[in-house]
């Protein structure tokens, strides 16, 4: 589940490298040099990536619930409530200035509707879902015992179906962000988060359901799903097309979950090196990506798709290298960009460990 939840938080960086190089974007920056291949890959990437997140969030959280950790709540809370705002109000703006100009980040909005996440909003739900999860887990500890069958609909149909619903509800009451909450992707997200809680507490059920049968009947719906979403935009039936696509992220989920966790249930230094660095990488990426189109990329021309791919592999290098040699080694900046707590009895903020000994 970790090294799933590092592929859908590296996958960001292609994500986000597309909106750069995909025609028809309003972003950060777009290139003058775009394909629409980068676009298609796009759309697989948002068909699952934050649901299958979220689902794996919602299951780290009850399984260290019930560890019984000492503070676990506060260190959670931590974990994700520092780096945003550090991130947020100390690297964002940089990014921002250099995206869209001083006035940007000295507008109104820019604080009060959120403007300062960008591509860390994911966090803002998780402080809210932190604070809310206790009392959801202790309900379905004691109430919900599902089958492997009623999983499987629960994630391929009842799930996306409920965030859909939830979705279009909160759009239309409060659709603007509000300091770091914004309505529409906090209940868009969490019935995958309350998702993860479930598969959490059926964990027989969810390691059963995790084999190759269900990742090819998944990848039969999905296939099936795209295909109609493909027809009703040619015949312009957008309505239709997008509560296909609101069901096409549970089979996505599952087939990929399905591949994900097989594919990294084995134990290595690389491995977990590639895990630990993920949430450093994904803070930094973006306001790099911005830096290095602003300083090189915007004056070379090697085609769309060897920038998208340069782009990607030069951050990708560099944010692993200051996590492995600058914030990794550092106590202070582990808990700004990481939100590990330390104990300064145990440690200087630069990471030594201190002789108590006589």
């Amino acid at each position: 589940m970790d090294f799933a939840r590092a592929i859908l938080m590296i996958l960001g960086l292609f994500f986000h490298a597309g909106k750069f190089y995909g025609p028809g974007n309003d972003w950060l920056i777009v290139s003058d040099e775009t394909t629409p291949i980068v676009n298609s890959f796009n759309f697989f990437i948002h068909s699952f990536r934050m649901e299958a997140f979220y689902l794996i969030a919602g299951f780290f959280f009850a399984l260290v619930m019930e560890k019984h950790r000492a503070n676990f709540l506060r260190d959670r809370l931590v974990r994700v409530a520092v780096p945003l705002f550090v991130c947020g109000f100390l690297i964002n703006p940089i990014m921002h200035y250099f995206a869209y100009g001083y006035n940007y980040i000295i507008a109104n909005d820019y604080i009060l509707k959120g403007k300062w996440q960008s591509h860390l909003w994911f966090l803002g739900n998780l402080t809210i879902y932190t604070l809310i999860s206790i009392p959801i887990c202790n309900l379905i500890r004691k109430k919900l015992s599902v089958t492997k069958a009623q999983l499987f609909l629960t994630i391929a149909f009842i799930v996306p179906f409920a965030g859909a619903a939830m979705n279009f509800v909160a759009n239309r009451i409060l659709p603007e962000k509000f300091l770091f909450i914004a309505m529409e992707s906090f209940f868009n997200y969490l019935p995958y988060y309350v998702l993860g809680m479930i598969c959490f507490y059926n964990s027989d059920q969810f390691t059963k359901l995790l084999n190759m049968q269900s990742f090819a009947i998944a990848l039969i719906m999905a296939t099936i799903m795209i295909a109609i979403i493909e027809v009703l935009d040619v015949y312009s039936q957008t309505f239709l097309s997008k509560i296909v696509y609101a069901f096409l992220h549970g089979p996505m989920v599952l087939l990929m979950l399905s591949f994900l966790i097989v594919a990294g249930n084995r134990e290595s230094r690389i491995v977990r090196s590639f895990s630990d660095s993920s949430y450093t990488i994904y803070l930094l990426h973006l306001p790099l990506f911005v830096l290095l189109y602003k300083a090189l990329f915007q004056y070379i021309h090697l085609g769309a798709l060897p920038e998208y791919a340069l782009l990607i592999t030069i951050t990708y290098v560099i944010c692993y290298a200051i996590h492995i040699y600058v914030i990794k080694p550092s106590k202070l900046l582990s808990l700004a960009f990481n939100g590990k707590l330390f104990s300064l009895k145990d440690y200087s903020p630069l990471g030594r460990k201190l002789n108590h000994g006589g």
